[in-house]
């Protein structure tokens, strides 16, 4: 039976096991510092054989720890400890049949995600001497992931385009100025008198000055009977 285990690499552990219903918390010691990992309590099913919890901490590689499992807290049952597993997948010593558990592996090996497993455990609770098949471990460690850079918060605000100024209105071209047209002056004609009377001329007389223009026809007419 086996309490000390060790780390091969750097990072957080992740622990696989297929106790169904019942919450374990696993109690590290490292260099006589005792943490502890919980393995939430979950039914363990046909899909989801083995559930897992993951470590608040990180292990440095090469590095080892004394490991205790209790049910539900620390202050509940502890288990005896673990043996490693037959052939990684079978657990069941002395008078017991080994368990083949190599549907629970193959499961775990579709979620390591590039990672590597490094302890197949069977543990036991309180038998005597002890069957060591009561709880199925599998070590590896949690995922990496790149953590994606976060876009900025400053957002470059964009430089609006100042709207095109409107077009100063074209100044209305001032119509050309019309003289008006002027108004011919009435021709006053004197009738022909060549046959008997002789022709005096012809008179062009305005409309404001018309007047004048008959007083100088009267007397043309008297000048002419003055003859």
């Amino acid at each position: 039976m086996a309490n000390t285990l060790s780390f091969p690499k750097k990072g957080i552990l992740r622990i696989y096991h297929n106790l169904s219903g019942i919450q374990q918390v696993v109690q590290l010691t490292i260099a006589g510092v005792a943490k502890t990992i919980t393995l939430p309590a979950k039914s363990a099913t046909a899909s989801i054989p083995m559930n897992f919890g993951d470590a608040t901490f990180e292990v440095e590689a090469g590095s080892s720890a004394s490991v205790a499992d209790y049910l539900n807290s620390t202050s509940g049952v502890k288990l005896k400890g673990w043996v490693n597993a037959t052939d990684q997948v079978k657990c069941g010593v002395n008078s017991a049949v080994p368990i083949d558990l190599s549907s629970q592996l193959a499961y775990v090996q579709t979620k390591l995600a590039g990672e590597s497993i490094f302890a197949y455990q069977c543990w036991e609770d309180d038998d005597s001497p002890g069957e060591f098949n009561d709880v199925y471990m599998i070590w590896t460690y949690a995922p990496t992931t790149a953590v994606s850079p976060s876009p900025s918060s400053t957002t470059a605000s964009a430089t609006a385009s100042p709207s095109p100024s409107p077009s100063p209105s074209r100044a209305a071209s001032p119509s050309p100025s019309t003289s008006p047209t002027p108004t011919p002056s009435p021709r006053v004609t004197m009738p022909d008198t060549s046959e008997g009377t002789p022709v005096t001329g012809v008179f062009e007389v305005t409309v404001g000055a018309i007047s004048v223009g008959l007083i100088l026809l009267v007397l043309g007419v008297f000048g002419l009977l003055a003859l």
